[in-house]
């Protein structure tokens, strides 16, 4: 029989109380129950920090990533000022979506009737709206979201009112600092399938791929971890990409700081 939401966020409350010695798994149905996934959505990916990709990743003003949260059609782009702006990626026109993937433009345009953004989301372009009365393009711009960014990751939140990601994130900063993963450029990225257009996804949880324990796999075979991070990174942005450092080492972002989680990315490669 099926435990309720309420139950459910019962157990997981008193187990968050509990001595680490004491910690139990989380209950199976904690994994697809409705009720849980609702609250997910309105709680964590609604209100919190969702780290979108580096700010590496994007170099040069025009750079962009696309990518969803839930429901919600997201797109973040290099401004020229050197700073980095998040706009939901539908048309104010017909809502179409207006960028895919990711990429470098000079302005945004919509593929549907080529309506046309600055990049930073000022409409200057609607065709055949001067027949339109009162209709003045400068009265329309592409609602900015919420984008900070933390040691070089890129943070986007639906909610305006949410605490900075800074803060939440300071204690962490300290512990990680030496890393000077700020100054971390991308040398290399593959995809799943092992090429660089290929792409692979998991339809399951995300607190599947979160929480299930890894600290065994690597007395059984390497292999397997690699299969574990892999798959842990196909969840995140179904993508590995490797950093050099200011120092020239080279390491593997494998993981990295989601929805204001205190993880951090990568490991040292020999």
């Amino acid at each position: 029989m099926r435990q309720s939401a309420d139950e459910l966020l019962r157990i997981i409350t008193d187990n968050a109380t509990r001595d680490v010695s004491e910690a139990q798994s989380l209950p199976p149905d904690i994994y697809h129950h409705p009720d849980i996934l609702q609250l997910e959505k309105e709680r964590l990916f609604g209100r919190g920090w969702i780290c979108v990709g580096r700010t590496a990743e994007m170099p040069d003003p025009g750079d962009y990533i696309c990518f969803d949260i839930v429901d919600q059609p997201v797109v973040v782009i290099r401004q020229k000022g050197e700073s980095i702006k998040a706009f939901p990626n539908v048309c104010l026109h017909r809502c179409s979506r207006l960028l895919d993937g990711r990429g470098h433009i000079s302005r945004i345009s919509c593929p549907y009737h080529s309506w046309t953004y600055k990049l930073g989301g000022q409409l200057i372009g609607a065709p055949f709206m001067q027949r339109t009365a009162d209709f003045d393009t400068a009265d329309h711009k592409l609602r900015e979201l919420r984008c900070e960014s933390w040691e070089g990751f890129v943070y986007v939140s639906l909610d305006q009112n949410a605490p900075s990601i800074a803060g939440q994130l300071a204690d962490l900063g300290e512990i990680v600092g030496d890393f000077r993963m700020a100054n971390y450029a991308p040398v290399y990225e593959a995809m799943m399938s092992g090429t660089p257009t290929g792409s692979a996804w998991l339809k399951t949880s995300w607190m599947f791929i979160i929480f299930v324990e890894c600290t065994r796999i690597r007395s059984v075979s390497t292999a397997l971890l690699k299969i574990k991070r892999n798959f842990f990174r196909a969840a995140m942005l179904s993508r590995i990409t490797m950093f050099r450092t200011t120092r020239g080492r080279t390491v593997s972002r494998h993981m990295q700081p989601i929805r204001g989680l205190k993880a951090i990315n990568g490991c040292v490669l020999t």
